[in-house]
């Protein structure tokens, strides 16, 4: 199963109008303890939460989303 990409396009429904805990995991391609963290994230959302994955990037819509800014 493909994990959906969350966006600011569907940052509100899958995010702030989900029915169910989430663990919202900001990552960067080059981050090496991102990738490291991200099975143990995973695990830990087990049977408590929803794991989503963000790309991080500065100034991106989805980061002011998530600071405040929008």
């Amino acid at each position: 199963m493909t994990e959906l990409k969350i966006t600011a396009a569907n940052f509100d429904n899958e995010i702030l109008h989900s029915d169910k805990p989430i663990l919202l995991d900001f990552y960067a391609d080059w981050c090496g303890s991102c990738k490291m963290l991200a099975p143990m994230l995973h695990k830990i959302a087990e049977g408590k939460a929803v794991a989503k994955s963000v790309s991080y990037q500065p100034k991106s819509e989805i980061v002011a989303m998530v600071e405040g800014a929008r």
